[in-house]
């Protein structure tokens, strides 16, 4: 198997274990991407690929990151914590961009705000 192929399957591995760690099912994910339960259902089984954009898009609304997403890391970021169960919106906990109406852009910035804090080094 090449590793593009092991990716994807971490990918869908993991975008499942978190669905079911919200108590959500698959429709509700794809209603709140944009995408269809059938397209959910092949991103989990690594059977479709998931663009960057649409990575950015579950990260945000899923409440992790792309790294774990991507099998990178093994631990949530502590921003994770779920706010209500069922509900995949950003919680009082979440980066306050919530008024930024496009989701990449709002994912962008807060990918950039935890890449800076999360940095080895930085103050607390």
């Amino acid at each position: 198997m090449d590793r593009e192929t092991l990716i994807e399957r971490k990918i869908g591995e993991r975008l499942r274990r978190r669905r079911i760690e919200l108590g959500l099912t698959q429709e509700q994910v794809g209603q709140v991407i944009g995408v269809s339960y059938q397209q959910i259902q092949k991103f989990e089984r690594g059977a479709n690929r998931v663009s960057a954009a649409r990575l950015i898009l579950i990260a945000e609304r899923l409440r992790t990151d792309i790294q774990w997403l991507c099998g990178m890391v093994d631990l949530h970021p502590p921003s994770t914590t779920v706010a209500a169960k069922g509900s995949p919106e950003a919680g009082p906990a979440e980066l306050p961009f919530s008024q930024i109406e496009d989701p990449a852009v709002r994912a962008a910035l807060s990918g950039l705000v935890r890449a800076v804090v999360e940095r080895p080094g930085a103050a607390r």
